[in-house]
């Protein structure tokens, strides 16, 4: 039952990282919806702790947009003890140039 209820809380603790990242940068949750390719209702999911395992694809994205740590970011996706020894790599899950094409192109690199 503690398990479960530190997982809780890291999760909602990374859904106010990315939520005060966000407003730091007065981004809306539509821009930062079209920025990432994530759906408004998915982050605004993350951002109030209702998804206990957001995607790690989705982390990276919103790591690199708002200028958080990803590193850090998975820490708080992988709280709890049971996800420990589980392995997450953007590099493997991202390989989406159609993204990083458009991620490009929104940020005028």
């Amino acid at each position: 039952m503690l398990e479960r209820k530190r997982g809780e809380l890291n999760i909602k603790k990374l859904g106010e990282i990315i939520k005060i990242a966000r407003n730091k940068l007065n981004l809306t949750l539509s821009d930062l919806s079209r920025i990432s390719d994530i759906s408004e209702i998915e982050l605004w999911l993350i951002e109030n702790g209702k998804i206990k395992k957001p995607k790690c694809v989705f982390l990276f994205r919103l790591s690199n947009i708002l200028n958080l740590d990803y590193n850090e970011l998975l820490k708080y996706r992988f709280a709890s003890f049971k996800d420990l020894g589980k392995k997450c790599f953007a590099i493997n899950e991202f390989n989406d140039k159609e993204y990083l094409d458009k991620l490009l192109n929104t940020l005028d690199v």
